[in-house]
């Protein structure tokens, strides 16, 4: 075990949050400015990386209205596409990171109309390296992957952009850590962090942060079951002052009880599965989803995941024919996933968010060819929006949705 967690930290108290999986070329915390439509007051939003290599963003008010795309910084800031991840900060402000061109993590703060800052110096990472970030114990965790493993950090959420992180120094190395993979991270109100990668071996795996500032592995599944380093998603299932890592599941492992963690990948058989970990590692037997054989999820696809407040969970993924599909859980008990595009809709496995407060709203945000949208699911039916150009979108773009 690896001592990295600051123990004045580990003290701090929320309820557990989770988001989906993560430049600039100037140090500093630097103001761009940005049409007033896509001021920092969204209350949900998408960000990605464009053609062009600038960070875009694009969101709804309160007024449920979204907005079109907007450049949060100059073009040329990051790879085209590179991952990029976003989390409301504990201030309520909008965060998001990524590593740009020059493998400095960078941090925007307050969406559009903010500010954005290097946090690192220059080749702390691969341009462009996977990150992810979400909220333990009151306090943002960031996790970006380095040479070999990855590395943390907890952001205080300070008015100054750029300057409340606190690096916690090398990172695991695990021997099976895909380097460059898709990752992501759940937090918890005790502080505890989950790491979850589809290894180098086809196991899922994780590596749990405790409060008390200790790194532990565990292996969530058999070998060989998911593409090393594709598309992990991860929930935590809301309840009244959960905060810590559940074991409670059902003996099919398809029912987490309130405030479980659910893990989805995608099988070599076209269907999603999903398994509940716990403290001694693999809890139950991971259980498939009901599939569509006529859009079946590619091996490695991205997967979105949200748990809503209503006790429903929602899971999307472009299948191998480039349809989006919604599949939706209540107490694990899932319908079969129903089609909401036509084919060619998306790159196949490409990436999609879900955010959203019940089955009645729901919005998944997508980087189609060559421009982003978002697809609202409310009492109505689906409605489309296409959020326009900014930096365009490239195959494989990565997004990232927050509310």
């Amino acid at each position: 075990m690896i001592n990295l967690f600051p123990s004045a930290r580990a003290a701090r108290r929320r309820l557990a949050a989770v988001t989906t999986a993560g430049a600039v070329t100037v140090l500093g915390a630097l103001p761009f400015a940005q049409p007033a439509r896509a001021a920092t007051g969204l209350q949900r939003a998408a960000y990605f990386v464009g053609a062009d290599g600038s960070l875009d963003v694009f969101g709804s008010n309160s007024d449920g209205v979204w907005s079109k795309a907007t450049p949060v910084t100059p073009a040329k800031s990051a790879p085209a596409g590179a991952p990029v991840t976003a989390v409301r900060g504990p201030s309520g402000r909008l965060l998001a990171y990524y590593v740009g061109g020059d493998g400095a993590v960078y941090e925007s703060c307050g969406a559009a109309g903010g500010s954005f800052a290097a946090v690192t110096g220059p080749g702390f990472a691969s341009a462009g390296a996977p990150v992810s970030a979400t909220l333990a114990g009151g306090a943002v965790h960031l996790t970006v992957g380095t040479s070999g493993g990855f590395s943390s950090a907890s952001d205080d959420d300070v008015p100054i952009c750029g300057n409340g992180l606190h690096w916690w120094g090398p990172g695991p190395r695990p021997k099976w850590w895909t380097a460059g993979g898709d990752f992501t991270t759940v937090g918890y109100g005790d502080g505890e962090v989950g790491v979850f990668q589809a290894g180098g071996d086809g196991a899922v795996h994780a590596m749990w942060g405790t409060a008390s500032g200790q790194w532990q592995e565990a292996t969530l599944t058999a070998t060989g079951v998911a593409a090393p380093g594709g598309g992990v998603g991860a929930t935590v299932t809301p309840a009244a002052g959960a905060g810590v890592r559940s074991a409670a599941v059902s003996p099919d492992g398809s029912a987490p009880a309130p405030g479980a963690t659910s893990i989805f990948y995608a099988g070599r058989d076209g269907r999603l599965y999903v398994e509940h970990p716990a403290t001694d590692g693999l809890s139950d037997k991971p259980a498939p989803l009901p599939a569509d054989p006529k859009n079946p999820a590619p091996w490695a696809a991205h997967v979105g995941a949200l748990s809503a407040a209503d006790g429903t969970t929602q899971v999307a993924y472009i299948s191998s024919t480039g349809a989006l599909l919604l599949a939706a859980g209540v107490n694990g008990r899932w319908q079969a996933p129903k089609q909401v595009t036509g084919t060619g809709f998306g790159t196949a496995g490409g990436s999609v968010g879900v955010v959203g407060s019940s089955a009645d709203d729901v919005d998944i945000t997508y980087c189609g060819t060559p421009y982003p949208g978002h697809i609202h699911f409310g009492p109505q039916g689906p409605v489309w929006f296409q959020a326009g150009g900014a930096g365009s979108v490239v195959a494989g773009t990565v997004t990232a949705a927050v509310q």
